[in-house]
């Protein structure tokens, strides 16, 4: 993501598009992920499904 976010701040043509992407793609890829560790982590896995689910029901709820 940090890579993403120098190609953005290069100021160079076209560089917008392609740092974008890629910090889109990091933050999606950390989206997904996040929910699975922090779920397993502290709740464990006997009810994970669940409770991966209300937590991905929260984003869209919150914003």
């Amino acid at each position: 993501m940090g890579i993403g976010y120098i190609i953005i701040a290069s100021g160079f043509t076209g560089n917008l598009y392609i740092g974008s992407v890629t910090v889109g793609i990091c933050y999606g890829a950390q989206n997904s992920l996040m929910p699975a560790a922090v779920t397993s982590e502290i709740f464990g896995i006997k009810h994970m499904d669940t409770i991966y689910n209300t937590i991905n029901v929260a984003y869209p709820d919150g914003s």
